[in-house]
C-alpha cells in the first residue's frame, strides 16, 4: 500500500480552518482529530471526490457543534438531506485534489452534485436478475470480508484503523485479485476498482465471504456502476453470492435505494441467503 500524502482542510469547531498534509495510512487523521476511531460522511460537489471525517463517538463525548462542517454536510450530502449537526473538529479530504482555502470557499457556496441514483439502481437491478446461481460456497466457519467504499480516502482511513491480519487495499496500482485467493482475509476496495476482483471460473467450492457496504447510500450512488458494465456485473455477483451482506448508513434513506435493497433481498432469499443487515454502532 502506497504512502500517498493528502492535503486537506482541518475545520475546528471553534477557530480558523487550516490546510494540513496527512499520511492517512499512518493514522494521521485519528491523531489530528485526537480520537481512536473516526466516522465520515461522503459529500457530493462537481469536480470533487470529498469525505468529511469526524470523531466516531462525538455524541458520547458531548463535543460541541461544528457550524462550518455542519453547513458543508447539509448542503453537499447528495440526493437526500442531512439533518444532524456535525460535532467536534473535522477534516475535509478529497481523493484527487490537494484542498486549499480557495476550495473550501468554493464548496461552502457550491450546489450538491446530485448523483444519478435512479439510473444506477436500475442498472444494478437489471444485472442482479441476470445472476443465475451463486457460486457454490464451502461450509467453513471463518468468512473473508470484502469491504466496499465509495471514496479512496475513506478506504485508506478504514485500513489504518482495522486490526485484521492479511488485509489489503485493492487500488488502481494493484494487480487483479482472484475471488478464490484465500491469503487475504480482509479486502478494502473502492466501487470504481471492484472490477479488479476477478470471479473464478473454477467449479470447485469457494471459501465463504462476507460483503460490507460502507455508507450504503454513497456506494449505491457511485456512478462508476453505470460507467463500467463490468463493475455493475461484479458488484451484483458479490451481492448475491456472499454469505452475508452488511451495511452502514447515517439513517437517511430515499425510495430509490430502499427499493434497490428490497430487490437485492428478494434475489438473495431465493437462494436461501439472508437479507442485507444494517450494522449498529
Amino acid at each position: 500500500m502506497s504512502s500517498k500524502l493528502y492535503q486537506g482542510i482541518f475545520i475546528p469547531y471553534s477557530g480558523r480552518p487550516e490546510e494540513v498534509e496527512l499520511n492517512i495510512e499512518s493514522g494521521s487523521i485519528q491523531r489530528k482529530l485526537n480520537c481512536k476511531l473516526t466516522d465520515y460522511v461522503t459529500l457530493w460537489a462537481k469536480d470533487y471526490k470529498l469525505c468529511l471525517f469526524c470523531d466516531d463517538v462525538g455524541v458520547k463525548k458531548d463535543l460541541s457543534v461544528n457550524p462550518l462542517a455542519t453547513r458543508l454536510a447539509c448542503s453537499l450530502f447528495g440526493n437526500t438531506t442531512y439533518h444532524l449537526p456535525v460535532l467536534g473538529n473535522t477534516l475535509l479530504l478529497d481523493d484527487e485534489k490537494n484542498l486549499t482555502f480557495k476550495d473550501l470557499s468554493t464548496l461552502l457556496n457550491a450546489p450538491t452534485d446530485i448523483p444519478h441514483t435512479e439510473e444506477i439502481a436500475n442498472c444494478l437491478i437489471a444485472d442482479l436478475f441476470q445472476v443465475k446461481v451463486p457460486y457454490e460456497i464451502s461450509f467453513k466457519k471463518e468468512f473473508r470480508t470484502i469491504h466496499i467504499v465509495c471514496r479512496e480516502v475513506s478506504g485508506k482511513e478504514n485500513m489504518s484503523q482495522l486490526p485484521f491480519p492479511h488485509m489489503c487495499y485493492l487500488g488502481e496500482d494493484m494487480e487483479s485479485l482472484l475471488i478464490e485467493n484465500t491469503y487475504w482475509n480482509y479486502i478494502v476496495v473502492q466501487v470504481k476498482n471492484i472490477d479488479c476482483i476477478k470471479m473464478t471460473e473454477s467449479k470447485r467450492s469457494l471459501d465463504p465471504f462476507r460483503v460490507f457496504i460502507d455508507e450504503k447510500l454513497s456506494v449505491f450512488q457511485d456512478e462508476s456502476i453505470i460507467n463500467n458494465k463490468k463493475i455493475s456485473n461484479i458488484l451484483s455477483m458479490l451481492l448475491v453470492s456472499a454469505e452475508e451482506v452488511d451495511y452502514s448508513e447515517h439513517g437517511y434513506k430515499n425510495d430509490i435505494t430502499t427499493n434497490l435493497v428490497e430487490k437485492i433481498n428478494e434475489i438473495r432469499n431465493k437462494f436461501d441467503k439472508s437479507s442485507l443487515k444494517k450494522l449498529n454502532y
